[in-house]
């Protein structure tokens, strides 16, 4: 079986069509759609051959979708999910016209749907992340291949006869991890999250930013995160209604309400927690705290005596800390999410968005119902016709389908 990221060859498609803006007409900043969407859908049109020619030893092709209305169930668990996709497909200064362009491609998905024996699904509330994540489970034992450059879909290989090709890349695509351990890598993927689907790490948004922190204070709000969180909706608005501080980026942008403290946390952060550096820094601040209040209070006694045994005491403590040791253990990622309210609440949100263990029963179920009554018969006739009509006739000849009729000089896709 061979599992097909439509979504992502659709937009390197109409980025491959749209590299060279000379070509264009402009109208309203925006590229005139017909002066590439013939060559974005002759593009989509020839991947997907290719691809089945090159991988036929895996059998059947399945088209993957995404809901077009992006109405996913994702946004139950956390709303700012892809957000910033849309918004970005939305910006005025972005030259393509995607509401056009997707009127072209629903159209030809519609087709490849109905006319072509490519097998097609789509389910409501469902991204084609879910599809193959559910199907790849489901027939991973008769071999899967999945064509899509998103690393979400390495955690497949966790079961045996599932590969992953990029055609982006150009790369098979395997676990990245110097532990060599598929756990450690899912333990990776939630704690960092994913920038490009909006899903965050799970030390984002834990605390406020010294500026709201005083904005909460004289209102009297709860200035932790975690406590602020338990507010009604209503009392929350109110709150950030009345809050105009703005962060800015080297650019002079504005990014928005200085809201949350930015912290830093990426690889080397998961490494010290997980070869028990980050366990050691903690126990070792908690020791130099209480070495510096016995300071305080040597420096603070008149009598002598007493002032050199608080030293000692604090000696015995300098002492603790040069024998502390970092000692690695599958215990310190637990640790770590146990030292703030919120971190464990995040990880197992993240854990849901992006694992195929999230995905809701309902989704699996119209998953394998739309899987099962998907078509797989070619009208031919259909398909040509449509072709011709789109000016995309001269592809007919690559069709890798079984032809039904006999070809000849009318319709065998050749120009003279």
């Amino acid at each position: 079986m061979i599992l097909v990221d439509v979504s992502s060859i659709l937009h390197r498609m109409i980025f491959g069509s749209t590299k060279d803006p000379t070509k264009f007409t402009i109208i309203d900043g925006k590229y005139r759609t017909e002066d590439f969407i013939k060559l974005t859908m002759h593009y989509i049109i020839s991947e997907l051959i290719d691809m089945q020619i090159k991988y036929s030893n895996y059998g059947e092709m399945i088209l993957c979708f995404d809901d077009y209305k992006k109405e996913y169930w994702r946004r139950d668990v956390y709303h700012e999910y892809k957000l910033s996709r849309r918004v970005e497909s939305s910006k005025s200064d972005n030259p393509v016209n995607y509401t056009e362009v997707y009127q072209y491609t629903n159209e030809l998905f519609e087709q490849f749907k109905l006319n072509t024996p490519w097998r097609c699904v789509y389910v409501n509330r469902a991204e084609a992340d879910d599809i193959i994540l559910v199907l790849a489970k489901e027939f991973y034992q008769e071999g899967v291949l999945i064509l899509s450059p998103d690393k979400d879909f390495l955690q497949c290989q966790r079961l045996p006869n599932i590969k992953q090709y990029s055609a982006l890349t150009k790369k098979w695509l395997v676990p990245e991890d110097k532990h060599g351990n598929m756990n450690n890598w899912i333990y990776k993927h939630c704690m960092l999250g994913d920038v490009s689907d909006g899903v965050p790490k799970v030390i984002d948004h834990t605390e406020f930013s010294e500026e709201f922190k005083k904005h909460l204070t004289l209102l009297g709000k709860p200035t932790e995160v975690h406590k602020f969180k338990k507010l009604s909706r209503d009392e929350k608005a109110e709150v950030i209604l009345g809050y105009d501080v703005h962060t800015y980026n080297k650019k002079g942008q504005d990014t928005g309400l200085d809201i949350y403290k930015s912290k830093g946390f990426g690889e080397s952060h998961l490494e010290k927690i997980s070869n028990g550096e980050w366990k050691k820094a903690q126990i070792v601040n908690e020791i130099k705290e209480e070495k510096t209040k016995l300071l305080a209070k040597a420096k603070a006694e008149p009598d002598i005596n007493i002032r050199r045994e608080i030293k000692k005491e604090a000696k015995v403590l300098t002492e603790k800390i040069n024998s502390i040791e970092a000692v690695p253990s599958e215990d310190n990622l637990q640790e770590f999410l146990d030292s703030h309210p919120l971190y464990r609440e995040h990880y197992d949100r993240n854990f849901t968005l992006v694992m195929e263990e999230g995905i809701p029963d309902y989704i699996r179920t119209n998953i394998m119902m739309e899987y099962n009554s998907a078509s797989t018969q070619y009208n031919e006739e259909e398909f040509n016709k449509y072709l011709d009509e789109v000016g995309l006739h001269t592809i007919k000849s690559k069709l890798p389908f079984k032809s039904t009729q006999k070809l000849d000089i009318t319709n065998c896709g050749w120009d003279f």
